[in-house]
C-alpha cells in the first residue's frame, strides 16, 4: 500500500508509477518480465489494466476470459508482492468493444447491445459509418443507463472482491463525444426534468441555459458511477485507494467529454487524482499538473505523463519539471512504450532516482570499432559491430562505419526521437524516422548537421526533417555530395561517395537506393526492408549499383496500370479499334457500357508494370 506516500509531498516525489497496458498480461512470463522491469526501472506503483474491452484478465463470472489456461491478475500479484511493487487494477469504464475485433456469445455487446450510446441522429455506435468509426474506435456503454452503471461496479467490485489489490484505477470514466448521449431513456428522463427533448438542443438550437443543463445532465451521470464505484469498493476495500485517469484540459474534459472532475475532488469522490498531463511541452505540461493541484481541494495529484511521445532527455525534463508543481509523484505511460524502445528502460531508471543523464564520453565508453570492409545486409551489424537502434520497428539509429565511427548510442524511439550519445556530447533526435550517420568519432553538429525536430537549422550541407539538403559534404568516410528524398516512393541517390559509404535509416514503401561514382569500399547499408543481397562495391569507381525497388512499388505501379487500362476498357464500345471480345463481362455506368474482359486486362496491367520496371532498372 502506497497510503502515507499518497498523503504527502515530498521534493523528490515518493511515487513513481506507470501504466501496464494489458497485452502484457498475456502470458506469466511476460508479466515476470515486466515485474522486474518495473522494479529495476525504480518504479513502486503499477496501474495494470485488467479490464480493457469488456474482457477479464482475471477469473471473472461477469465478463468472458480474455486469455485461458491462466489467472493474469493472481500472477501480477504474486510477483508484484515480492517486488515491492504496489498494484492497483486499472478499468476502461465505458468502453465496450472495438469494431475491428470479435467477442464471445456472452460478451455484453452481443447480450446487451441496447446499453450501447447512441448519437443525435439515433444511430447506436454499433451501427456508426465508417467515418464516424475513425472518430470513436470504441463502441461505447451509455453512462446514463443505470443497468450499465451496476454492471461495471459489479464488475469492479468483483475484481476488489477477489483480489488483495491495492487500489482501483477509473479510466475512460467519460462520454467520448459531445454529440453522444442521446439513448431513448436519457432523453426520456431529461425530458422529465426540463420538459424539453435534447434532441431540440442539437446544433446549438435552444436557449443557452437548456443546453448547459443538458451538458450538465450528462456530467451527472458519469459523477453517480465514480461515487457508486467509490461506495462499493470502500465497502469491500476500505484501505483500497481510488483513483481516476483525468482529462488534462478542463474545457474539453467538462463540455466535450463531460467529465466534471473538479467536481469530482470537491466531493472527495478520488483519493488520487491522475491528469494526463501527455503533452511534450515541458509548461504545458506543468501548466496542466498544476492546474489539477489548485483544483484538488487536498486530493493528493499524480502526474501523468506521455513517455511514449518523448525520448529521454525530454522525459528527464517532464519529470524534473513535475517534481515542482506539487504532485506526489509521476505516472509514466507506459510500460510497454519504455519496454519497446531500447535503452529506454536504463534511462527511466536514472530518471527516476534523480540521477542526470549521461553521455557516452562522459561514462568512458566506446563501442567497438566495425572491420574493415564490413558489409551490413538486412540492416543487421557485421560480426563484432554494435547493436544500434530498434531496426525492426523502422528506426536505424546509428550506420557503424570506419573504426572508431560510432561509439554510443543509448537509444532509437521509433517516429519519435533518436536520442543518446555520439562521441563526445549528445546528439538531440528527430521526429522523422530518416537518417543517422556518425562521422568517425565526430558529432554531426560539428559538420553542419542537426538532427531535429522543428528546430532544426537547415544550413548548407545539413539535414532538416529528415531531408538531406544537396551538396552537402560530409567527408570523412560518410557521404559526400548526398541528395536524400524521404517517404513512398523517395530515392536516396548517393554521388561522388569518398572512403566507406554509410546509408542508414528506414524509407518509404518502395524506395530505392542508388549508388554512383564509388571511391573505396562500400561498408554499410540499411534502410531497405527488402535488402536482401547487394553486392559489395570494391574498389574505384562503380556506376548504377541499385537496390531493387520493395514488392509495394510493382503492386502500386500495377494498380495504376490496372485503373488506365479499365479506363481505356470503359471507352471500348466507342474505340473501333478495341472491337468486343468473346467471354466478356458487362458492367453498366450511367450512360457507359463496359465490355471489360477482366483477364486480358489484368494480363495487360501486368506486361506494361513489368516492363516500366525493367525500363526503370
Amino acid at each position: 500500500m502506497l497510503t502515507v506516500t499518497l498523503q504527502t509531498a515530498q521534493a523528490a516525489p515518493a511515487v513513481r508509477a506507470a501504466w501496464v497496458v494489458r497485452y502484457t498480461l498475456e502470458s506469466p512470463d511476460s508479466i515476470r518480465r515486466m515485474v522486474q522491469d518495473l522494479a529495476q526501472t525504480g518504479v513502486n506503483l503499477a496501474f495494470v489494466q485488467v479490464v480493457g474491452e469488456m474482457e477479464a484478465y482475471y477469473r471473472s463470472s461477469l465478463l468472458p476470459p480474455a486469455v485461458e489456461g491462466f489467472d493474469p491478475l493472481a500472477v501480477v500479484l504474486q510477483e508484484a508482492a515480492r517486488a515491492g511493487i504496489s498494484i492497483h487494477v486499472w478499468f476502461n469504464t465505458f468502453p465496450a468493444a472495438r469494431y475491428d475485433q470479435f467477442y464471445a456469445d456472452s460478451h455484453v455487446l452481443h447480450q446487451h447491445p441496447e446499453w450501447m450510446l447512441v448519437d443525435s441522429a439515433g444511430r447506436s455506435m454499433i451501427n456508426f459509418t465508417l467515418a464516424q468509426r475513425r472518430q470513436q474506435p470504441y463502441i461505447t456503454l451509455d453512462p446514463a443507463n443505470p443497468q450499465v452503471r451496476d454492471f461495471v461496479t459489479a464488475v469492479i467490485s468483483e475484481v476488489v472482491r477477489q483480489y488483495p489489490v491495492a487500489g482501483v484505477h477509473l479510466d475512460y470514466v467519460r462520454y467520448p463525444d459531445g454529440d453522444l448521449g442521446y439513448t431513448q431513456a436519457a432523453r426520456t428522463e431529461f425530458q422529465q426534468r426540463t420538459g424539453v427533448d435534447p434532441l431540440a438542443l442539437v446544433g446549438g438550437r435552444g436557449t443557452a441555459e437548456l443546453r448547459a443543463q443538458w451538458r450538465a445532465y450528462r456530467q451527472e451521470q458519469v459523477a453517480r458511477l465514480v461515487g457508486q464505484v467509490r461506495q462499493a469498493v470502500k465497502g469491500l476495500r476500505p484501505e483500497a485507494t481510488l483513483s481516476a485517469a483525468l482529462i488534462a484540459d478542463l474545457t474539453k474534459a467538462q463540455n466535450q467529454e463531460f467529465q466534471d472532475w473538479p467536481s469530482w475532488l470537491a466531493a472527495g469522490l478520488l483519493d488520487l487524482a491522475v491528469p494526463l498531463a501527455y503533452s511534450s511541452r515541458v509548461e504545458q505540461m506543468a501548466a496542466n499538473v498544476e492546474r489539477a493541484v489548485a483544483l484538488s481541494q487536498g486530493t493528493p495529484v499524480l502526474a501523468g505523463l506521455g513517455a511514449w511521445r518523448v525520448g529521454a532527455s525530454e522525459l528527464e525534463r517532464l519529470v524534473r519539471r513535475a517534481e515542482r508543481t506539487g504532485a506526489v509523484g509521476v505516472s509514466l505511460f507506459s510500460y510497454d512504450a519504455l519496454r519497446d524502445q531500447p535503452g529506454y528502460l536504463a534511462a527511466t531508471r536514472r530518471i527516476l532516482a534523480g540521477e542526470p543523464l549521461q553521455t557516452a564520453a562522459q561514462r568512458g565508453q566506446r563501442s567497438p570499432p566495425v572491420a574493415d570492409g564490413a558489409l551490413l545486409r538486412q540492416g543487421q551489424l557485421a560480426e563484432g559491430a554494435p547493436q544500434l537502434g530498434n531496426q525492426e520497428q523502422g528506426v536505424v539509429a546509428e550506420a557503424a562505419l570506419a573504426p572508431g565511427g560510432v561509439q554510443d548510442q543509448a537509444s532509437a524511439f521509433p517516429c519519435e526521437q533518436l536520442n543518446g550519445a555520439v562521441g563526445p556530447g549528445q546528439r538531440q533526435g528527430t521526429n522523422h524516422p530518416s537518417v543517422a550517420i556518425s562521422m568517425a568519432g565526430q558529432l554531426l553538429q560539428e559538420q553542419g548537421v542537426a538532427l531535429g525536430s522543428s528546430q532544426v537549422t537547415a544550413e548548407p550541407g545539413g539535414l532538416q526533417a529528415g531531408r538531406a539538403a544537396q551538396g552537402s559534404d560530409l567527408q570523412a568516410g560518410v557521404v559526400s555530395q548526398g541528395e536524400q528524398a524521404a517517404g513512398p516512393g523517395g530515392v536516396h541517390r548517393l554521388t561522388d561517395c569518398v572512403g566507406g559509404v554509410g546509408v542508414a535509416g528506414f524509407r518509404g514503401e518502395g524506395d530505392s537506393i542508388v549508388i554512383e561514382r564509388v571511391q573505396g569500399e562500400v561498408q554499410s547499408l540499411q534502410g531497405v526492408s527488402d535488402l536482401a543481397e547487394f553486392p559489395a562495391v570494391r574498389g574505384g569507381n562503380q556506376e548504377g549499383a541499385h537496390v531493387l525497388p520493395q514488392i509495394g512499388k510493382y503492386l502500386l505501379v500495377f494498380g495504376l496500370v490496372s485503373c488506365l487500362v479499365g479506363f481505356l476498357l470503359i471507352l471500348a464500345d466507342k474505340i473501333p479499334l478495341f472491337g468486343r471480345l468473346p467471354g466478356d463481362i458487362v458492367v453498366r455506368r450511367g450512360n457507359f457500357t463496359l465490355y471489360a474482359p477482366l483477364a486480358t486486362s489484368l494480363v495487360i496491367s501486368l506486361l506494361i508494370t513489368l516492363v516500366i520496371n525493367l525500363w526503370r532498372r
